[in-house]
């Protein structure tokens, strides 16, 4: 088997996780400049830049800059050949084995990255447009944004199979589909790209690129279908309210995914709830459910949604529950917070932090392996959420 080189290596990456323009561009596009522009739904990331890096010999270059507004909507130009041709390259640096018509061309590939401001170097996310969040699910299609410097095509494989082409590019930017094969080991094994339309299903998304990432709180998983598609929002027991921003969606088929950012959130004060608190300072957020809502801007709570053990449906012995500090924090002793009084035990880290609340301990450091996401829904509503 042959083996990438370093640089072949994160060609291979970027194209893995390239990002996109708008879904109504279904066919590859003629300009040698492409408006890339849409939006993030639930997005609680606040004002980002939106920079278009693309990949030289020597580092990663800045394409195009734009800007992600606080309820998620982006734009951002994709420039012509002048400044592309800064990180243009042959097809033979991605793999050999590519059957390449003419043999001359040359192509660039874009991922699109939120950074926290113009003089930032690095990303905090990826933006991207795809069918989902869960790149081994059956069905998923991620859009790749790719940049030829003549029209292409590209049909065959990489000599390791890693990547599997059928390309057919004209001059300029390109819109294409990428999806991706896995091992039963669930290890990433290939990458096909085509030539088509993008899905009518696909949404943009954020993801962090930072695994020690404590600032955002993301979920996934899966409950019982619910006939509709229905709005999370965050749930903090100790003040008996949920947060104003939607956090997530939960689709008819029973599959969720939620992002929770530590930045904005209605913090409250630890020191003042009767046990003992290090830092005396120390401000934090408590989610032990979410609240599920009809849409947006409904204002009648539907049900919940929690992770819990299965020792009793809807009446757990223990749960999952996250807590937000705004610094390192120790809490311990009886506590009186909001609608909860009990025991606390706890040790956090700045960030969000994941920890068990036990039916009779209370709040203590994870020790639950709870992992049974549950809904519970009003006797009131309709038979199809039940």
């Amino acid at each position: 088997m042959k083996y990438l080189n370093p640089l072949n290596l994160l060609l291979l990456v970027s194209l893995m996780l390239l990002l996109t323009a708008c879904p109504s561009q279904n066919q590859p596009p003629k300009d040698l400049t492409f408006k890339v522009s849409g939006q993030v739904s639930p997005y609680s990331l606040g004002t980002k830049v939106v920079k278009g890096i693309g990949e030289s010999s020597t580092a990663p270059f800045t394409l195009a800059q734009g800007s992600m507004a606080t309820d998620g909507k982006f734009s951002i130009t994709l420039p012509t050949d002048q400044i592309v041709q800064n990180v243009l390259s042959p097809w033979s640096a991605l793999c050999s084995g590519l059957s390449v018509t003419p043999a001359t061309s040359k192509v660039a590939i874009v991922q699109l990255g939120l950074f926290p401001s113009t003089s930032s170097a690095t990303p905090s996310h990826h933006l991207y447009l795809a069918t989902g969040q869960d790149s081994s699910q059956a069905g998923y299609k991620r859009t790749m944004y790719m940049y030829a410097n003549q029209s292409t095509t590209v049909s065959g494989s990489c000599d390791d199979d890693s990547l599997n082409t059928n390309l057919n590019l004209n001059k300029g930017w390109n819109t294409v589909i990428a999806s991706f094969s896995y091992n039963t080991s669930g290890v990433l094994t290939g990458t096909t790209v085509k030539s088509e339309a993008i899905p009518s299903n696909a949404k943009w998304f954020v993801e962090s690129l930072a695994s020690n990432d404590t600032q955002t709180l993301t979920l996934s998983g899966n409950v019982a279908p619910t006939g509709q598609s229905l709005s999370i929002f965050a749930y903090d027991p100790t003040t008996n309210k949920r947060n104003g921003v939607q956090v997530g969606i939960l689709n008819s088929d029973g599959h969720f995914n939620l992002n929770l950012s530590g930045q904005g959130l209605p913090l409250q004060d630890f020191s003042n709830i009767g046990c003992v608190v290090s830092p005396a300072d120390v401000k934090g957020y408590t989610v032990n459910e979410f609240f599920l809502f009809e849409s947006l801007t409904s204002q009648d709570l539907l049900g919940y949604l929690s992770n819990n053990d299965s020792s009793t449906k809807f009446t757990p012995v223990q749960s999952n529950a996250y807590i937000y500090a705004d610094k390192d924090a120790t809490i311990t002793g009886e506590c009186e917070h909001g609608n909860y009084e009990g025991p606390y035990n706890l040790t956090l880290k700045k960030g969000w932090n994941l920890v068990t609340f036990h039916k009779t301990q209370g709040y203590i450091n994870k020790t639950s392996t709870a992992t049974q996401w549950e809904t519970a829904f009003a006797p009131s509503q309709p038979a199809n959420l039940k």
